[in-house]
């Protein structure tokens, strides 16, 4: 008898741990503005586009790596300058969630990690004032960033809603030797959806 009891309460076990979810989908959206490379760069907006794989260590902590696509663009040829950029991002962000609850999630979510990032495309210096500067036809930014994302959700059910800091750690304008340099940055609110 002893032994089907144990039996039993092996199985239930195993039941209620395949209940507990541990991997989550995640699509998220998030807009909002860029630094600006140079004086009068007029692309200044800010767009990511990604998906991420959660895992659940518990109630409260996962880690989400993903990919996702970064862009810094205008809105319009409004006669300033181009500084226009698009990255592939590989993210790897550690989530603390406060308000989980069961199968009804709620509550706030904090989010940060490490961002590598790799150059899609970007502009080139180009001088048409003095067409011997040697920076004409050159790359405007390095093809390798690394950077950080810390966020704040607020999530309901399947649905996070939030703020995302970008912040770069390189120095990724090409030209260094008579340029500032540029460090990557933006702020963009955020919708997630989640399942």
């Amino acid at each position: 008898m002893r032994h089907l009891l144990f039996f039993f309460m092996f199985i239930m076990a195993i039941a209620a741990s395949a209940q507990t979810k541990r991997w989550e989908n995640n699509f998220y959206l998030s807009h909002g503005f860029a630094s600006d490379f140079d004086d009068g760069d007029g692309d200044v907006m800010a767009l990511h586009l990604g998906y991420g794989l959660n895992y659940y260590f518990n109630d409260r902590w996962s880690v989400m790596p993903g990919v996702a696509v970064r862009a810094k663009f205008g809105l319009g040829d409004d006669g300033s300058e181009s500084h226009e950029c698009h990255w592939l991002d590989v993210p790897i962000l550690a989530q603390y969630h406060l308000g989980l609850n069961g199968q009804s999630r709620y509550g706030f979510v904090f989010e940060a990690g490490p961002t590598l990032s790799f150059l899609a495309s970007g502009d080139y210096y180009y001088n048409d004032a003095d067409p011997s500067d040697s920076r004409s036809g050159a790359r405007e930014y390095h093809r390798l960033d690394l950077g950080v994302e810390p966020a704040v959700y607020f999530e309901l059910k399947h649905w996070r809603w939030g703020l995302k800091y970008h912040a770069g750690l390189l120095n990724i304008k090409h030209d260094q030797r008579t340029d500032p340099g540029y460090h990557y940055q933006d702020f963009t609110v955020v919708v997630n959806f989640h399942f």
